[in-house]
């Protein structure tokens, strides 16, 4: 019986397909074979249009529309093949073929024709319409910042530094300087730190550090060490994001790119398919020291940026980007939610106790002690049950449930497959000597709805 089979081609692995103009029709090949070789890794200019067409299950008949296509001397770029239905004992086939419209429209007419000759049905399809998502590096300077807190208005009348003057000034420069700062500028904004933000960091990197030595995972602890011996005086002065950002780019190819303050949920998970993480260069209030009800410089370069120098955690944070890219709003949401449980929130045990690898929790004194106590809920992880049942989740307050897994590592692979099944009409990869993403299928871009700001 036919099996499902569906063209993939990934970041580091993508073999160039054999064209049908070079396959010669001669030869006798099966279809599993044929399906196998005609993936795309092609960067034709030319549109891309696409076909279904419906045949019995029988041996060369994948060939024979092959022929078809080579009569007119056109290019298949993607075959895709899905059992349909069994009828009088027969297994029904859709096939789903990409190629190059090269030919008019009259030409066109005459190749459907023939298909249906040998078909059950034959039917042009339209081209598909996702979310609009950046398809080269510069596209990331696309994004509309937003500078819009989590707090409620109680809160802002509670927290001093909403009425510290001085310190809303200096937080409005800063994010006024990242909002102008350009992908491919030759270096990240320099940022003069003050004594009151100096006091902080190293008060919560005090904190922090005995804290890490207990409760985090120990990918995380090799990586905070190795932070500690590159940067001089990394526990007494806000580090510069550049030289954070030059440091990642020489162990795992990821950069930081400063932003004004949260973006969408989509923006942000689109970024990290480019091996790109957004984030802001302002400290919170000295008041408030070791908790913070939004991301600040504590939370992204203490929290994530230490992560991003270990290249599985790496490799799999680029998974979930190259997941959300053109994805449906309603997916786009499940990603959201297990990034939220893994990226910022995650846990795991190491020889049968709680560990922290979440910058959410590495980033906060609070939340790091409050995980491993027997406060919140510890759920075993599973990124589908996470997707079921828990796609709600507080940004301004500690977590009432955290997901455990057996292992960081179990972790990348749940995720991987997690993301291997998500549905979209093309298969996009990245091309990471030209920092750009390839799609084998041409789509049509709209403009994504949801803009409200979520992530950083």
């Amino acid at each position: 019986m036919f099996q499902k089979q569906l063209l993939r081609i990934n970041e580091y692995n993508c073999k160039l397909g054999a064209n049908f103009s070079s396959i010669n029709a001669s030869q006798n090949f099966n279809d599993s074979d044929l399906i196998s070789n005609y993936g795309s890794c092609m960067n034709s200019q030319n549109e891309i249009s696409s076909i279904k067409i419906q045949i019995k299950d029988q041996c060369g008949g994948l060939n024979e529309i092959l022929s078809i296509f080579k009569s007119f001397k056109i290019e298949i770029t993607r075959v895709q093949s899905k059992p349909y239905l069994i009828w009088q004992d027969k297994q029904i086939i859709n096939y789903y073929l990409d190629f190059q419209r090269i030919l008019q429209e009259q030409k066109i007419m005459k190749l459907i024709q023939k298909l249906e000759i040998i078909s059950q049905s034959v039917e042009l399809l339209k081209m598909p319409e996702v979310p609009w998502f950046p398809q080269q590096l510069n596209d990331l300077d696309l994004y509309e910042n937003s500078t819009i807190q989590t707090e409620s208005e109680t809160q802002k009348q509670e927290l001093l530094y909403f009425k510290d003057e001085n310190y809303q000034q200096r937080r409005k420069s800063i994010s006024l300087t990242a909002s102008k700062y350009k992908i491919n500028d030759k270096s990240l904004p320099i940022i003069e730190y003050t004594n009151n933000d100096d006091y902080v960091w190293n008060y919560c990197f005090t904190r922090l550090e005995k804290l890490y030595k207990k409760f985090a995972c120990e990918e995380y602890n090799w990586a905070f060490d190795q932070f500690k011996k590159n940067f001089s005086n990394f526990d007494k002065k806000v580090p510069q994001l550049n030289d954070v950002s030059i440091y990642l780019q020489s162990q795992t190819g990821w950069r930081l790119k400063p932003v004004a303050g949260m973006l969408s949920k989509r923006e942000f998970l689109n970024g990290l398919a480019f091996r790109v993480f957004h984030s802001v260069q302002f400290i919170r209030h000295h008041s408030v020291p070791l908790f913070a009800f939004e991301p600040d410089i504590i939370h992204d370069l203490l929290g994530h940026a230490p992560m991003f120098a270990i290249q599985d955690f790496a490799d799999f944070s680029q998974q979930i980007g190259m997941a959300s890219l053109g994805v449906s709003d309603e997916e786009l949401e499940k990603l959201a939610a297990i990034y939220m449980y893994t990226i910022e929130f995650g846990m795991c045990r190491e020889n049968g106790q709680l560990k922290a690898y979440g910058a959410g929790l590495m980033g906060s004194v609070n939340e790091l002690e409050y995980c491993v106590s027997d406060k919140p809920k510890h759920l075993p992880f599973d990124p589908f049950v996470i997707c079921q049942d828990h796609m709600g989740y507080p940004l301004n307050a500690l977590q009432p449930v955290y997901f455990v897994a057996d292992s960081f590592s179990k972790v990348v692979k749940q995720i991987s497959s997690y993301c291997d099944q998500i549905n979209r009409p093309f298969n996009a990869t990245y091309i990471a000597r030209e920092q750009r993403i390839f799609l084998d299928k041409q789509v049509k871009m709209i403009q994504a709805i949801n803009k409200v700001p979520q992530f950083l």
